[in-house]
């Protein structure tokens, strides 16, 4: 965790990292992106793995992925989603965001000062996919969601789905949330544009203005696309404008 200076009234804005060993391993380049140190003070959560790399490819591919059918044989690579799989079994989002909401956010909100209407998560990649769940599946959960790169061919595009049933079925409730999702130009290549990361922003904004009623499901979507950045460096960008966007809200 860390945090730096004074809060504001109200408590500080909390950022939740997933990937934590990783993101926390990339935030002196997040910051130099675009000078997020000069943003106002944001406690950030590293959510990790008790291992010496940046990753548990096992445990993230089971916490990180959203319950679909065939979750624990998954389908889907970069540019075939219904390609036999190369992935870890998954399916365990649910679970994690359960922790989540009744473990860890209440620990750090009896450690910091912070603010209950300033709540924010970030994932890239197979992190990018629990981000999305989590507002698929309850919009009011944080008020800010930071999806880069997010891998939506993940067995058989199940992010894709749960997106278009949400744009379908969500109700607006309480304050706005903010989506934001980010993608590099290098790693679009057979990405077909309906199952791309645009899409998603697309289709979560598109579905406000068709009913009056779903007041957007609650959301305001935008898609930040990255000119000639490949997968891997998504995730010091996008952990850097996730930052900014937290202490600026």
């Amino acid at each position: 965790m860390a945090a730096t200076g004074a809060p504001a009234a109200g408590g500080y804005p909390v950022l939740y990292l997933l990937d934590g060993n990783a993101a926390f391993d990339s935030l002196r380049q997040a910051r130099a992106q675009v000078g997020a140190a000069r943003a106002a003070p944001v406690v950030l959560v590293g959510v990790g793995y008790d291992v010496d790399d940046r990753y548990d490819v096992q445990a993230r591919s089971m916490d990180y992925t959203p319950p679909s059918p065939g979750a624990d044989t998954p389908r889907g690579v970069p540019g075939s989603p219904t390609a036999p799989g190369r992935a870890q079994p998954g399916g365990g989002a649910d679970r994690m965001l359960a922790w989540m909401d009744g473990t860890l956010r209440p620990l750090i909100a009896q450690r910091y000062p912070v603010a209950k209407d300033r709540q924010g998560i970030y994932g890239h990649s197979f992190g990018a996919l629990l981000v999305l769940h989590a507002l698929f599946t309850d919009p009011g959960r944080y008020q800010t969601y930071v999806a880069a790169s997010p891998s939506t061919w993940w067995n058989d595009r199940a992010i894709v789905k749960e997106a278009r049933a949400f744009a379908e079925g969500a109700s607006a409730s309480g304050r706005p949330a903010r989506l934001f999702v980010l993608a590099g130009g290098k790693e679009l290549d057979g990405v077909m544009a309906e199952d791309s990361p645009e899409a998603i922003a697309r289709r979560v904004n598109a579905s406000g203005s068709t009913r009056v009623d779903k007041l957007t499901a609650g959301v305001q979507a935008s898609y930040a696309h990255q000119p000639g950045k490949s997968h891997g460096e998504m995730l010091p960008i996008g952990l850097a404008y996730a930052i900014r966007w937290m202490a600026l809200e």
